[in-house]
C-alpha cells in the first residue's frame, strides 16, 4: 500500500489549484488512492479550448427584441356591465316608466279640472264685467239725478251705503247658515246615535252610551245582585255584562269608573273606545264585601235589607253616566 495511489506532490498541488474534481480524499494512510501505480495515475490530461465570440454579433443579439415574449395587447371592446346591473336597470326603467305613466294620467285629470276652473273663471268674469258695467250705468244715472236733483244727493247716499251694508250682511249670514246647517247635521247625527242608544235601553252621555246587557229586573234601572244570609242563593238579577259604546263618528275616547256609597263590585280598568266602537265589559263581585252584609232580621226570621250606591262611569271630557248598584241580602226563600 505504501507504493501505491498518487504519489507526485506537486502535480497533486496544481490540480488542487487549478481545479480538479477528480481527486477526492485520502485514504486512512493520508494517501490518494488510484487504481494504477504510477505516478500520475488517475490524472487524466486533455487540451482546454477557449471559445471566442464576435462581440459585435453578441451585442446586437442582446439587443435583439423577441416579439414571441413580449405581452400580447389585450383589444379593447366596448364599455359594458354585469347583466345583475343591467336587469336591475331594466326593472327600474320599467317601474319609472309605470309610475310617469300614471303621473301623465294624473297630469290629464288635472289639466281637466285647470279648464273646468278656466271656464268657470271666464264666466265670473264674464259676470263681474256685467256687474260692473252695470254698477257704471248706476253710477251715471245716479250722478245724472245727483245733478238734477241736488237734494235728493244725500238720501241716494245713504241707501247705496245701506244696500251695501246689508249685502255685506246677507253675505255674512249667508256663511253663518251654512255653519249652523252643518252644526245641525252632526248634531242631528248625535242626537239619531242617541236616541238609537236610549231606545235600546242604554244610557247616554255627550259622546258614548252605556247599557246593561243582562235586566231580569226591569223595574231596577241599575245593577242589581241577590245573596241569601246562607249564600244558598247567589245571583245576579241585572247584571253583570255592561256594554260600553262610542257613537261619534271621528273621535277617540276614554272612559273611567268609580264607586260611589258601595264596594260590591270591584272597580274595572279604564277603556279606551275608538269612534264606532263598542266594548263589553264584565264586572267581578267583590264577595267578601257581600259576605259580609247582613239582611235586616236576625237568623229564623224573615227580612230583606238593601245596600244601595252608584257606579259612575266618566268619558275624559267630562261627560258622565250614572248606574244605581244594588245588593240585597235576605233570609226565607224570596
Amino acid at each position: 500500500m505504501a507504493n501505491t495511489g498518487l504519489k507526485n506532490e506537486a502535480l497533486i498541488s496544481e490540480l488542487i489549484n487549478n481545479g480538479s474534481n477528480a481527486i477526492t480524499t485520502k485514504n486512512e494512510q493520508g494517501i490518494y488512492m488510484f487504481s494504477g501505480s504510477i505516478d500520475d495515475d488517475g490524472v487524466v490530461g486533455g487540451k482546454l479550448t477557449k471559445p471566442k465570440y464576435n462581440q459585435d454579433e453578441l451585442k446586437r443579439s442582446v439587443d435583439t427584441v423577441i416579439v414571441e415574449l413580449l405581452p400580447v395587447d389585450i383589444p379593447q371592446g366596448p364599455e359594458m356591465v354585469l347583466k345583475v346591473i343591467y336587469d336591475a336597470a331594466l326593472a327600474e326603467i320599467a317601474l319609472r316608466d309605470e309610475t310617469i305613466k300614471a303621473q301623465s294620467t294624473v297630469i290629464l285629470d288635472l289639466r281637466s279640472k285647470v279648464s273646468e276652473l278656466e271656464i268657470v273663471s271666464q264666466s265670473l268674469r264674464v259676470e263681474l264685467d256685467a256687474k260692473e258695467l252695470s254698477l257704471a250705468v248706476s253710477q251715471n244715472e245716479t250722478q245724472i239725478s245727483t245733478n238734477r236733483v241736488g237734494a235728493v244727493s244725500e238720501d241716494l247716499s245713504n241707501a247705496i251705503q245701506k244696500a251695501t251694508a246689508e249685502s255685506i250682511q246677507r253675505i255674512s249670514l249667508f256663511a253663518r247658515n251654512q255653519n249652523l246647517e252643518e252644526e245641525l247635521k252632526s248634531l242631528r247625527e248625535q242626537l239619531y246615535g242617541k236616541q238609537a242608544e236610549i231606545a235600546e235601553g242604554a244610557k247616554v252621555g255627550e259622546n258614548f252610551s252605556a247599557k246593561i246587557l243582562t235586566k231580569n229586573d226591569t223595574a231596577f234601572e241599575g245593577l242589581y245582585y241577590r245573596q241569601r244570609a246562607n249564600k244558598s242563593v247567589k245571583e245576579w238579577e241585572n247584571g253583570p255584562e255592561i256594554e260600553i259604546t262610542n257613537f261619534t263618528d271621528d273621535e277617540t275616547i276614554t272612559v273611567s269608573f268609580e264607586l260611589k256609597d258601595t264596594s260590591m263590585i270591584n272597580k274595572p280598568s279604564n277603556v279606551t273606545l275608538q269612534p264606532k266602537e263598542s266594548k263589553k265589559i264584565t264586572l267581578t263581585l267583590n264577595q267578601g264585601w257581600v259576605d259580609d252584609k247582613k239582611p235586616k232580621n236576625s237568623i229564623g226570621t224573615t227580612g230583606d235589607r238593601e245596600y244601595v250606591g252608584s257606579l259612575l262611569i266618566k268619558e275624559s271630557k267630562g261627560s258622565t253616566v250614572d248606574f244605581p248598584v244594588k245588593l240585597r241580602k235576605f233570609r226565607g226563600s224570596k
